[in-house]
C-alpha cells in the first residue's frame, strides 16, 4: 500500500499559504500522512512554477511539486478539493458552534456535497486528498518550521539595510484588508525611531517618506488604492510578478531580523512574522 499522502494548495497571499502549509503539516502528523505541497497555482509567483522549493524548505514537507491546480492525489478515486463553507458556517456556529476547519465544501468527488469533522477524518485515515483552505486555528510550532531557504536567506541578506536589527519594523497593509485604526498614528508613534516599513500601499509609503524620518521601504510594486484585492491579484508580467513576490517575502524576512516588530493583527503576513519572531524578541500590534 503507498504511502498516503496530503496534497496542500495554495491560497491567497504568502502569509496564508504558510498557515494553511502549517495546518497540513500538524494533520499529517494526525494521520501518519506524507505532505506535498504545490504552490504552483500561479497567483503570487509564476504558473507552473516550483515556488515552495526555490524559495522556502521545511523538513516536515515531503516534496514540493507542481500539478494541475486543484487536483492532485495518490489515488485516482481521491479527487478532493476542500474548501471551507463560509454560508454554511454562519448557519451551523448558530446550532452547533463549529468553526471553519470542521465544515468543508466537497468541488470534487462523488457522494455529498459538505464534508463534516468524521468525514474529514475518515478521508484523512483511508486515503490521499488535497487541500485548499485557510483554518481558523493557526499552528504556531509547524509555522516555525516553515522559512526561507539558504539561497534566499543569502540573497535576501544583501538587500537588507545594515542596521536593520536596529530598528523597528513596522507592517501596514492598507489595499483590501485595512486596519480600524489610522496607520498614521503608528508612524507619528515611531517617528523619533529608525524605521523599517513593510507595506503594501503607494499611500502609506508616500505618506512615511513625507514625515523625513528615518525610514527604510523596499518594495516598489504597490497597491494604488483603486483596484480589489491585494497587490497578488494585480495583472503582472512575469518579470513584475516574479519581483512582486520576492519584494512581499524580502519585507517579510527583514521584519522577523527587526528589533521590534510592529504588525497589523488582521493579515496573515504580520502574524506568521510574529511567529517566526518567537517569545524572545519583542511583537507588538499597532492596531490593537
Amino acid at each position: 500500500m503507498p504511502q498516503r499522502t496530503l496534497t496542500v494548495k495554495g491560497v491567497a497571499g504568502l502569509g496564508n499559504r504558510i498557515i494553511t502549509l502549517a495546518w497540513a503539516i500538524r494533520k499529517s502528523r494526525q494521520f501518519n500522512c506524507q505532505v506535498l505541497v504545490d504552490w504552483s497555482d500561479g497567483q503570487i509567483g509564476p504558473n507552473d512554477f516550483d515556488l515552495f522549493s526555490a524559495y522556502f524548505t521545511s523538513q516536515a514537507v515531503h516534496q514540493s511539486i507542481v500539478s494541475d491546480w486543484r487536483i492532485h492525489s495518490t489515488s485516482s478515486d481521491a479527487k478532493y478539493n476542500l474548501l471551507p463553507s463560509n454560508r454554511a458556517l454562519r448557519f451551523l456556529a448558530r446550532i452547533c458552534r463549529m468553526n471553519s476547519n470542521e465544515c468543508w465544501v466537497k468541488k470534487y468527488g462523488n457522494g455529498n456535497k459538505y464534508i463534516f469533522p468524521l468525514d474529514l477524518e475518515m478521508l484523512m485515515r483511508r486515503e490521499a486528498f488535497c487541500a485548499a483552505h485557510l483554518p481558523l486555528v493557526e499552528c504556531h510550532q509547524e509555522i516555525g518550521e516553515i522559512f526561507f531557504n539558504q539561497d534566499t536567506c543569502k540573497k535576501f541578506n544583501s538587500a537588507l539595510p545594515r542596521d536593520i536589527g536596529e530598528r523597528v519594523g513596522i507592517h501596514i497593509r492598507h489595499s483590501d484588508k485595512k486596519a480600524e485604526k489610522s496607520f498614521e498614528n503608528v508612524l507619528e508613534r515611531y517617528r523619533d525611531k529608525k524605521i523599517f516599513l513593510a507595506t503594501d500601499s503607494e499611500m502609506v509609503k508616500s505618506h512615511a517618506l513625507s514625515l523625513n524620518i528615518d525610514m527604510n521601504s523596499l518594495s516598489t510594486i504597490l497597491h494604488d488604492g483603486k483596484a480589489s484585492g491585494g497587490v497578488h491579484h494585480k495583472v503582472l508580467g512575469l518579470e513584475e510578478k516574479v519581483q512582486a513576490f520576492e519584494e512581499g517575502a524580502l519585507d517579510m524576512y527583514a521584519l522577523s531580523k527587526c528589533r521590534l516588530f510592529v504588525g497589523q493583527s488582521n493579515s496573515s503576513f504580520s502574524r506568521v512574522v510574529r511567529v517566526w519572531r518567537g517569545s524572545s524578541a519583542p511583537s507588538v500590534y499597532w492596531d490593537k
